[in-house]
């Protein structure tokens, strides 16, 4: 179990993630990742948690190495970038 005493990166995933990003799904029984950016939590180095960037799939997590606290923190920080791009983006056509 992560504990939030140790450095978390979040960050969004790059195609080097997909190794790390397949073997998550297979962790909670499912065999299945969605063709989609994610938030992706390290923890020492390695992904321990992923938020699909849109919102639409599953929170895909190691639950030997994630707790609540961890899933809450990545969850919160994906919905405010969000709400700042979405912002940005409307502003953006606003001004076109």
């Amino acid at each position: 179990m992560v504990s939030l005493d140790a450095p978390v990166l979040i960050r969004r995933s790059t195609w080097a993630d997909i190794p790390a990003l397949k073997r998550l799904p297979a962790l909670r029984g499912t065999t299945k990742l969605r063709d989609s950016a994610y938030f992706v939590a390290e923890v020492r180095n390695e992904l321990v948690a992923a938020v699909p960037l849109a919102g639409r799939a599953p929170t895909l997590h190691n639950p030997e190495l994630s707790n609540r606290d961890l899933l809450e923190l990545l969850q919160r920080w994906a919905r405010n970038v969000r709400r700042r791009e979405a912002k940005r983006a409307a502003t953006n056509i606003r001004d076109a």
